[in-house]
């Protein structure tokens, strides 16, 4: 079977689109200590932003596991 890169269609950077608004973002943490080595933590953040067409909302978390050295 052979291909040939050159069939396929990617896109180019001058077909991207990009649009300014004005926009607010939230953020708060925890850090729960488990052991004198081991945190539990979760973070969370919270975004609101206004584009002409439509309103945009996201809230990405995180929650993990750190570890201290001595």
């Amino acid at each position: 079977m052979n291909s040939d890169i050159r069939q396929i269609d990617l896109p180019s950077l001058a077909d991207t689109y990009s649009e300014s608004a004005i926009s607010l973002t939230l953020g708060l943490g925890f850090n729960f200590k488990l052991t004198d080595k081991v945190s539990l933590f979760t973070e969370g953040r919270g975004g609101i932003g206004t584009p002409e067409s439509f309103k945009v909302i996201y809230t990405p978390m995180k929650l993990g596991l750190s570890f201290q050295e001595e």
